[in-house]
């Protein structure tokens, strides 16, 4: 973390690194909000979809931040390395979304126009290639 004496000293670059908080905190609060109330009306594939997005953020913040930082900091200077580090953070989510609509766990079939998300069907028997959906 930055004291308060190195932020007055780094002004828009503290700035800037402290408002890409703000959008993963609405991220994760959006994802426990709609994933509580999906879990409510029994619709447990979308339920699944906003867990996956709360832990991409968690992973997001604390995993991948410590791993790009030094990189970034190569790439842009040691002063700017934090502000332009945490929002390229940001670019770890198209991963997540591409799963979430790829992986056909969430009612997603990779067609144009479809709407994923409906209620999960649990089988007894397991499906090939989806183990945990048994």
């Amino acid at each position: 973390l930055v004291s308060a004496a190195e932020a007055s000293q780094c002004g828009w670059r503290y700035r800037i690194y402290v408002a890409g908080f703000i959008p993963k905190n609405l991220v994760a609060w959006a994802a426990m909000i709609f994933g509580f109330r999906a879990a409510r009306r029994g619709d447990f594939a979308q339920h699944g979809m906003w867990m996956y997005r709360l832990g991409a953020m968690w992973v997001i913040t604390i995993v991948v931040a410590h791993i790009i930082i030094y990189p970034v900091g190569l790439a842009v200077g040691p002063k700017w390395k934090y502000a332009v580090g945490e929002w390229t953070e940001w670019l770890f989510v198209i991963p997540a979304e591409i799963y979430l609509r790829k992986s056909g766990r969430f009612g997603f079939e990779g067609k144009a126009g479809e709407k994923g998300g409906g209620p999960l069907k649990i089988s007894a028997e397991p499906e090939l290639g989806r183990p945990f959906l048994a």
